[in-house]
């Protein structure tokens, strides 16, 4: 029987195959940011990209026997893939404040950047969304008190707010709900009251738990009720991420988003509250792949067919890997099984990257010519 944890060549070979692939996918990420300033619609693939990849590079957290191959794989990559590009505990130790891990330094959450503190957790996504809170709460400090006294400044507080603040804002928790979901529950789990930090990030934790719980459901009323009104200026300046080049006169495309996030909801849910269920875990997961399969080709939700064909081929991607994971269980005894099957999660997981690249170059491509 292979060995679930690997040694030697295999194991360096391995990870050495899966940094460069992070460099590769870095280096897409640059030049796509770069490029987003002439060619909008790349921001989309980006977010794409990294919503599909980060559902399969967290799947080795479920309370089943991940082969060592393609756990290790997708523990190499991960930071990248939450965007954590921010050193926050370099941030945390010169503001004088240490946290101490909560999860052990052999358990998955540890493996995975999960320490049990939610400050730590979330990365640098946290520290984004807490920025523009409190840019957003200055401004409509001074908006509240420069009605009469500065039209210019008002004029620049309402630029800003409707092309900028709150589209980001919005983005930076449909983009990062996964890790914050899975920070916040986790935390959660673990909340100490001992000292001023740990009170904060109990705090933050129950906050985001609370925002993460009732995110999705509040974004499908929001659109339900204000879709008639979806396409006037004051809305696609200020909300339009929820709802970017979906069809908004179709009420089935119009709920894409708000099924993305309960989707991961369920994910985040099973990994934090029922660990040792690992058979139950892979089977809500299933059943999420394939509701997600089948609502993708039923609503073709994106007004570009060629994007909505992607999203169809990304969401068979990760439901064939959810179907791998079934070879994790109890259900296969034996290890040379589970070890072949992490290979071709591995190989699910790189040829989707590959598609959804190529899938970028051609866009641009169809952009310029």
């Amino acid at each position: 029987m292979p060995p679930q944890l690997l040694e030697g060549e295999e194991s360096k070979n391995l990870k050495q195959a899966a940094n460069q692939l992070k460099n590769v996918l870095r280096g897409v990420m640059a030049a796509s940011f770069g490029l987003s300033i002439f060619f909008a619609i790349l921001l989309q693939l980006i977010w794409k990209m990294l919503a599909t990849i980060q559902l399969m590079v967290h799947t080795p957290m479920f309370g089943i026997a991940y082969p060592g191959n393609a756990r290790l794989f997708f523990s190499t990559i991960i930071d990248l893939v939450n965007l954590k590009l921010i050193n926050v505990d370099w941030i945390l130790k010169k503001i004088g404040v240490t946290f101490v891990s909560k999860s052990s330094s052999l358990s998955k959450e540890a493996e995975f950047g999960y320490s049990g503190n939610f400050v730590q957790s979330a990365g640098a996504l946290l520290v984004v969304t807490l920025v523009l809170a409190i840019i957003c709460g200055l401004g409509f400090l001074l908006y509240r008190n420069c009605k009469s006294k500065s039209p210019l400044l008002k004029k620049i507080l309402i630029l800003l707010a409707n092309k900028i603040i709150f589209n980001t804002f919005i983005r930076s928790f449909i983009t990062g709900y996964l890790g914050f979901g899975l920070s916040a529950f986790l935390a959660s789990k673990m909340m100490t009251f001992t000292n001023l930090p740990t009170t904060i990030d109990a705090l933050l934790s129950m906050i985001f738990t609370a925002i993460c719980m009732l995110g999705g459901f509040i974004m499908a009323a929001f659109l339900m009720k204000y879709q008639p009104s979806l396409d006037l200026l004051k809305f696609r300046n200020r909300c339009q991420t929820m709802y970017l080049d979906i069809k908004v006169w179709d009420r089935l495309a119009l709920f894409y988003y708000p099924n993305f996030i309960i989707r991961r909801l369920l994910f985040c849910f099973v990994i934090a509250y029922i660990p040792m269920y690992g058979q139950m875990q892979v089977m809500f997961f299933v059943i999420s792949c394939l509701f997600m399969v089948t609502y993708s080709m039923l609503s073709h939700s994106f007004t570009w067919k060629a994007s909505s064909y992607l999203d169809i081929f990304n969401e068979t991607s990760i439901c064939l890997l959810s179907y791998t994971m079934y070879g994790y269980t109890d259900l296969v005894l034996d290890g040379k099984t589970k070890y072949t099957l992490g290979y071709w999660a591995i190989a699910i997981f790189c040829l989707n990257l590959l598609m959804n690249i190529l899938f970028i170059i051609y866009t641009i491509i169809r952009a310029i010519y």
